[in-house]
C-alpha cells in the first residue's frame, strides 16, 4: 500500500479526515521548531566565533583555563602601560567577556538539551506510526498498548529500524516482538471469528461482545500502569 492508499483509506474512517489535519499540522510544527533551533544554533556559534576571535586577540591560546588567563591579563596590566585604557577598563572588559563566555556555554547546552527531546519526540512518532499500522487491527486498546510499550522502552528504533528489547537489553525483531506480544497476551487480542455453527470466539463461552470488548480495555488499563509484560 503506497502513501496516496494509505491515505484514502484514513480519510473512510470516522474522523480520518480530522486526524491526517491534525497529524500534517503537528508535522509542520516540528519542521517549524526544527528551523528555529538550527537558526539559533547558527547564531550562538557566531557568537562563540566572535567571542574567540576577541579572545584571541588577548593573547588566550585556547588551552590554558580561563580563571587563569584573566588573572595572568590582571597582572600584565599593573606592569604594562595602556594607551588611552585604563586598568580598570580593561579588567571591565575582561570580565563581561568572561560572563558573555559563560552565558553563550549555558544557551548552547539548553539548545542540545532541546535537540535531543526532539530528536526523541521524533523517534516516538515513528514507533507509534509503525505500531498503530500493527495493532490497530489485531488489539483491543492499540493507543494503551503503545503507549506502555514507548514509555517502558520496550521498542526502539535501531538503524531507523523498530524493535523490541528485551529484559537483558538485547534487541528481538520487530516482527517476533509482535508475534511474542500477541502470543503472551491472548486476553486483548481481538476475535477474528464470526460466532456460528458452533464456534467459540477465541475459543470460549463470552458474555456477549460489547461485554467482552469493555472488560478487555478495563483489563489493558489496569495493566499498562505495570507494563504490558508480566
Amino acid at each position: 500500500m503506497d502513501a496516496i492508499e494509505f491515505r484514502a483509506m484514513l480519510e473512510a474512517l470516522p474522523k480520518g479526515s480530522e486526524a491526517i489535519d491534525f497529524h500534517l499540522g503537528q508535522v509542520e510544527g516540528e519542521k517549524s521548531k526544527g528551523i528555529i533551533e538550527v537558526n539559533r544554533r547558527n547564531k550562538e556559534a557566531e557568537s562563540l566565533r566572535k567571542y574567540k576571535i576577541a579572545f584571541d586577540n588577548l593573547g588566550y591560546d585556547g588551552t590554558t583555563e580561563l580563571t587563569d588567563f584573566v588573572q595572568g591579563l590582571k597582572t600584565t596590566t599593573e606592569t604594562v602601560a595602556l594607551k588611552d585604557t585604563t586598568l580598570a577598563d580593561l579588567q571591565n572588559q575582561v570580565k563581561k567577556l568572561s560572563g558573555d563566555f559563560s552565558k553563550t556555554q549555558a544557551e548552547l547546552l539548553t539548545e542540545r538539551q532541546a535537540a535531543g527531546e526532539l530528536k526523541i519526540k521524533a523517534k516516538n512518532e515513528k514507533l507509534r506510526g509503525t505500531m498503530v499500522e500493527t495493532f490497530r487491527d489485531k488489539v483491543y486498546g492499540h493507543d494503551y498498548l503503545i503507549n506502555d510499550l514507548i514509555s517502558s522502552g520496550r521498542v526502539d528504533l535501531v538503524e531507523d529500524k523498530p524493535v523490541f528489547i528485551q529484559e537483558d537489553k538485547t534487541t528481538m525483531s520487530y516482527e517476533d516482538g509482535v508475534k511474542q506480544l500477541l502470543d503472551s497476551r491472548p486476553d486483548i487480542v481481538k476475535n477474528t471469528q464470526r460466532p456460528g455453527g458452533g464456534a467459540q470466539p477465541n475459543g470460549g463461552v463470552t458474555s456477549g461482545p460489547v461485554t467482552d470488548d469493555q472488560a478487555r480495555l478495563n483489563r489493558l488499563r489496569a495493566m499498562t500502569s505495570g507494563g504490558i509484560f508480566k
